[in-house]
């Protein structure tokens, strides 16, 4: 494949992956050697929320291969897992065998800004993006094909899956995030099955207002919203002087009532005292939230950017456009 018959999208996506991931590289480092943790959790908080929701917007809306789109959100899921896991207790590995985790640590797991913590999102960000885009992608192609005359073929091509040699790189690396995730991950045997009853168990929650579980499940709602914003602000044909202080609103304003309420919960004696109590480190949902939807923004302004210019340069003949 050559320069020209590259979609011009794909180097833009390419050069964010990179960035990402050295930025949660950048993060990893600072928790192991336990650097400013208040601002260190917040960042471990946001990015990993932000990098789900641009992959999931990548795959409903991108303009490359399926299959390509597919391996993306399957390999930077399984990547922020192993990295954030990996990093959360650096001494906890090779320590010996038969050794768990007590409680207080699994505690730690599964705090605000903790891997565990972004494993009980992962599904409510997931489908809280996809679904309505692919509801917005399915009245457009619907309202075009009555204009156009219905084509089997047109609908075919959504689901199209095309092998070439560049197909067959990219499943291989995906298949080794995902193997090194599962397997290269849990620090001791079990670990993985404990982890799967632990989120099985939030999710399962009969009460969802006056504990923190709920609250995850809750937030986890609100910031799936506030992706489908950071997308709204960008691709939205207003006038930016709109745009932008109803994003702001729209962004700061769930996220401060969320926290507010997060620290009603936090002032109950059953949560704020013993192994329950690092629960709310990272507390400053106002700040992730807002970071996480700068992260979203930034990333498709700088995407848009790179395909503007391109386009104008006169070199790249096909478009990775998300619209």
């Amino acid at each position: 494949m050559t320069r020209q018959q590259i979609p011009t999208g794909l180097y833009a996506i390419g050069w964010l992956f990179a960035l990402h991931g050295l930025a949660n590289i950048f993060v990893g480092v600072f928790r192991v050697v336990d650097l400013h943790r208040p601002a260190t959790d917040v960042l471990a908080a946001a990015f990993p929320r932000a990098q789900v929701c641009l992959l999931v917007i990548w795959l409903m809306l991108g303009k490359e291969r399926l299959s390509w789109r597919v391996c993306g959100l399957i390999a930077g899921c399984s990547y922020i897992f192993m990295l954030y896991s990996r990093f959360l207790f650096p001494g906890e590995y090779g320590v010996g065998h038969g050794t768990a985790w007590m409680g207080e640590e699994w505690t730690f797991y599964f705090r605000l800004s903790g891997p565990g913590d972004w494993l009980v999102r992962l599904p409510i960000l997931v489908g809280g993006i996809a679904v309505p885009l692919a509801v917005r992608k399915v009245w457009r192609a619907s309202w075009e094909m009555r204009k156009a005359g219905f084509s089997w073929g047109k609908l075919a091509n959504w689901f199209r899956f095309q092998f070439r040699f560049q197909d067959v790189a990219i499943w291989t690396l995906t298949t080794c995030l995902a193997l090194a995730a599962l397997y290269q991950t849990a620090p001791y045997s079990g670990w993985l099955q404990e982890v799967t009853r632990r989120c099985h168990e939030i999710h399962q929650s009969d009460v969802v207002d006056d504990n923190l579980t709920g609250y995850a499940i809750e937030s986890a709602v609100m910031q799936a919203f506030v992706g489908l914003v950071s997308l709204w602000a960008i691709y939205s044909k207003t006038w930016w002087w709109f745009r932008l202080p109803v994003t702001v609103a729209l962004v700061v304003g769930p996220a401060y009532a969320f926290e507010r309420l997060l620290k009603r919960i936090l002032a109950d004696p059953e949560w704020s005292s013993g192994q329950w109590a690092v629960l709310g480190q990272a507390s400053a949902e106002t700040w992730t939230t807002t970071l996480m939807a700068a992260t979203m923004i930034v990333s498709i302004l700088l995407f848009r950017l790179y395909e503007t210019l391109s386009r104008t340069g006169g070199y790249a003949p096909e478009s990775g456009s998300l619209t």
